[in-house]
């Protein structure tokens, strides 16, 4: 069954037109992306309406503002349809990312309560209680932001990935990175 779903996905890749007219279990994927584009684009009528051009809450917000001052260049990449694909990417991608890091990082954080103690006293400091964090905070948070990018250096983030090495003897601090390389003659 997997089988056949990623070889009509390959297909649909190659032909998505005419995949469009094959029955086959692609066709409840395409229907699938087709409702999760209506969302998509009733989330950036929703923005249009509430927006507030000098105080963007988010990713679409900050994207319909770029919309607005390209308006007159018919060459803009700042589209609806744009918006809409890549807040889709934004979404699939970005939920993987987020959900493993929160896995692992509170796995990790549950083995360090001091750590967890100072993340939650800076939040506090920054954000408070009574509202959501924005982006704004971000840059006033170097111990929380410190914290994630250490768990994602820690955990296995994407195990499939291509391996990186040096590519000639380097010294880095005190430590010595040897050439890897990259055939077996060498």
């Amino acid at each position: 069954m997997c089988f056949s779903i990623t070889l009509f996905l390959q297909l649909y890749n190659f032909f998505p037109t005419l995949m469009e007219y094959l029955p086959g279990p692609h066709q409840k994927i395409i229907e699938n992306t087709e409702k999760v584009d209506e969302f998509i684009l009733e989330i950036i009528e929703e923005h249009r309406k509430t927006l507030d051009p000098t105080c963007p809450r988010d990713f679409i917000d900050a994207f319909l503002n770029k919309m607005e001052q390209e308006k007159g260049n018919a060459h803009s990449e700042f589209t609806v349809e744009t918006l809409s694909r890549t807040t889709i990417d934004l979404f699939f991608a970005g939920t993987g990312t987020t959900s493993i890091t929160l896995r692992h990082g509170l796995l990790i954080l549950h083995k360090y309560p001091e750590i967890v103690e100072k993340v939650q006293k800076e939040i506090d400091c920054v954000v408070g209680r009574d509202r959501s964090p924005s982006m704004a905070d971000r840059s006033r948070m170097p111990y929380t932001e410190a914290v994630i990018h250490e768990i994602q250096r820690f955990i296995d983030f994407i195990p499939l990935n291509v391996p990186r090495a040096v590519i000639k003897d380097t010294k880095f601090r005190d430590y010595f990175l040897p050439k890897v390389c990259s055939t077996g003659s060498e």
